[in-house]
């Protein structure tokens, strides 16, 4: 079997979602920005990434 390019699910978005709950926007925003380093066109992380910026 192949390796997906990208895991199906990748746990800074949890990490992201969780300081959302809190309303550390500021540590969402860095989580989502480490996502879109390696996976620029992630739809997801910029969505989050919008909504917390």
């Amino acid at each position: 079997a192949e390796a997906e390019a990208e895991p199906s699910h990748d746990s800074r978005f949890d990490k992201a979602y969780e300081a959302i709950e809190r309303g550390d926007y500021d540590a969402a925003a860095a989580a989502y920005e480490e996502v879109l380093a390696e996976s620029p066109g992630d739809a997801e992380a910029q969505a989050g990434l919008a909504q917390v910026s």
